[in-house]
């Protein structure tokens, strides 16, 4: 739908742009703000499975769109890298130093790629006002919280972003 025929602009509260912002500008970076504490050891299997669950979950959002759009071809791709990123993240476990290291390299992979996500949704903001289905977007915030009730005391910073959507919903 058009936010634009609800006499909303495309980026206010409760569009599907406003909706995908969250996910870049807080969900995401946040995520990463819990990557950065289990840093040292890395994930059990179990905690590591749920991440891939909930980005999984993100990225299968985005493939639900009919293919040539512009979500499909460009962000859905951005996603998608930054799935394989974090799966890369975790790929080497244990506290020695190596794979310390590793994490470390990756996860500057994944703010990198998290910039990229962000770079072309404010780039194409317009296009995407247009594009975006709400429940699409919703399905990967969904996703997001589902990781924290599945494993609260790891996502505490991703959490607190989800607590912040709800309520920023619950306001709308």
């Amino acid at each position: 739908m058009n936010a634009h025929k609800n006499g909303l602009e495309h980026n206010e509260r409760g569009t599907t742009v406003w909706h995908l912002n969250c996910l870049r500008s807080d969900l995401l970076p946040n995520l990463l703000d819990d990557l950065v504490s289990a840093e040292r050891t890395g994930l059990i299997e179990g905690h590591c499975k749920e991440v891939k669950r909930a980005l999984d979950k993100v990225v299968n959002s985005a493939t639900s769109i009919p293919d040539g759009s512009f979500w499909t071809r460009s962000i859905w791709k951005e996603l998608e890298g930054f799935k394989e990123i974090y799966d890369n993240w975790n790929s080497m476990f244990g506290d020695h130093h190596t794979a310390q290291q590793h994490r470390r390299t990756a996860l500057k992979k994944l703010r990198k790629q998290r910039h990229c996500i962000a770079k072309k949704i404010r780039k194409h903001q317009h296009i995407l006002a247009n594009e975006l289905d709400l429940k699409l977007i919703t399905a990967s915030h969904e996703a997001m919280a589902d990781l924290v009730k599945a494993v609260p005391d790891l996502f505490k910073e991703l959490g607190k972003a989800v607590n912040r959507y709800a309520e920023k919903q619950a306001g709308l």
